[in-house]
């Protein structure tokens, strides 16, 4: 009888069932709110992005347009004027070449095969006894004085030449037969060092992939006068830079000694200076940046006097290294690269990493309390902290709320370098998941009990 009872009440009492299951959700609600509650704390503690200072947002970069790039390069002068460095053919009749009845001398000259010459020609030909110009703008012809010739054009030199025999009385007034011609001109030494890739084929990377074998890439070029500038030295060594640097180009000045930049870098260091700061700025006089993209109302931020180069001189592509930001939380983790000539805000940032944007679940729902008999996450996360790093070494945690994203333009802020983006469940989100899920399994197991 009583064994008959105690049966009747245990398949009729639903008491101990509910017990169970309010067990099994207090358990449940006690973990989640273990579970979440840090990410609640830093949430509550989280700058809004709509309140975030205007210095601490990232600057756009799609208001940037090209500069003319015709700014970076040199007008040639309509003649060549001589200078130190030159190298031009003289012939004077029956004096230089010294045969009584020599003629002139042509031949072939040779130019750099890296470089595309003027007047698309590989080889000119030249007449006269090749001749350099000294350093003090003179060329050394025989049986006279040496003549200058700097800052002359190639018919003041020869009717200079020619006047210099016939004040000797080497050359009968009215009679000279003198020629001169540029066998080749002054050169500039430039050494272009780029860290951009210099291949011609595409290569297909992972958003996610960082880029660890990719070499650096450096040339010694020999620049022609009036084209040694910017543009050329780009130019000859394959061009504007490419999507892995940044769109500007470095001039380094070599105006010091390997002594004297020693010196000055040492005491840099010994006055506990920024090493980077001491070791860039070795052997270099001075830096200049050429922006290749600005602001179309900005003024145009270098000189013509910034964009020629002299001998020794360094032009320097940087590569976008830290141009990178991070995911995590619900967002898979890695670090993508940013995009180089546009903005990126945070609702394209979660979709290029692969999250959720307001579907149900997406592909950044984790699976927290899916069992295989829940619906899983039905309500998406919508919650986004950025941490942001200052200048000063700290961090700012800016707070962004997905569902005012789809409609408020200033909660889509824009993610700048090195930001840190972590996609979380609002506690009621969290809460409406696990409520859903349960809610299945209670159902399941009052079918398993009939």
């Amino acid at each position: 009888m009583k064994t008959t009872e105690r049966g009747e009440n245990h398949r009729l009492s639903p008491r101990p069932l509910v017990e169970v299951l309010w067990t099994a959700f207090s358990a449940i609600a006690l973990l989640m709110a273990t579970q979440f509650g840090c990410a609640i704390s830093s949430a509550k503690h989280a700058v809004p992005a709509t309140r975030v200072p205007e210095v601490f947002l990232a600057e756009t970069r799609s208001d940037l347009v090209p500069i003319n790039y015709a700014l970076l390069g040199q007008t040639p002068p309509a003649t060549h004027m001589i200078a130190p460095g030159d190298t031009i053919g003289v012939y004077v009749h029956s004096i230089l070449p010294p045969q009584q009845d020599a003629a002139p001398m042509v031949y072939q000259r040779s130019i750099n095969e890296g470089y595309y010459p003027a007047n698309g020609s590989l080889e000119s030909p030249s007449m006269g006894v090749p001749m350099e110009v000294q350093v003090d703008g003179t060329i050394p012809v025989p049986l006279v004085d040496p003549v200058q010739v700097a800052g002359m054009t190639l018919a003041d030199a020869r009717k200079a030449i020619g006047e210099a025999y016939v004040k000797k009385e080497l050359i009968q007034e009215g009679r000279e037969r003198v020629l001169v011609s540029l066998v080749r001109a002054r050169v500039h030494r430039i050494l272009v060092v780029r860290e951009d890739s210099q291949t011609d084929i595409p290569t297909m990377l992972r958003k996610d992939a960082t880029i660890y074998t990719k070499k650096g890439h450096g040339e010694v070029v020999d620049l022609p006068t009036f084209e040694n500038d910017v543009l050329h030295a780009l130019t000859v060594t394959g061009g504007l830079p490419g999507i892995d640097a940044h769109n500007k180009v470095w001039v380094l000045r070599s105006g010091q000694s390997s002594e004297v930049a020693f010196q000055a870098a040492g005491s840099l260091l010994q006055n506990c200076e920024n090493p980077h700061d001491a070791f860039t700025s070795m052997g270099c006089k001075e830096r200049i940046c050429i922006p290749l993209k600005i602001r179309s109302c900005d003024p145009i931020p270098f000189s013509q006097q910034d964009i020629v180069l002299n001998d020794g001189d360094v032009v320097y592509v940087e590569p976008r290294i830290e141009d990178v930001f991070y995911t995590g939380g619900l967002l898979p983790g890695g670090s993508i690269p940013l995009p180089r000539d546009h903005d990126l805000d945070v609702i394209e940032a979660i979709a290029l990493a692969n999250g959720s944007t307001g579907g149900p679940g997406g592909s950044s729902g984790v699976a927290v309390f899916r069992a295989g008999a829940g619906p899983g996450n039905i309500v998406p996360p919508t919650r986004v902290i950025i941490l942001r790093r200052l200048a000063n070494g700290q961090q700012l945690p800016i707070r962004v709320d997905l569902v005012k994203a789809m409609h408020d333009v200033n909660e889509r802020i824009l993610i700048q370098p090195e930001d840190v983006v972590m996609l979380h469940f609002k506690p009621q989100e969290q809460f409406s998941n696990v409520l859903l899920n349960f809610f299945d399994f209670n159902v399941s197991l009052s079918d398993a009990f009939k």
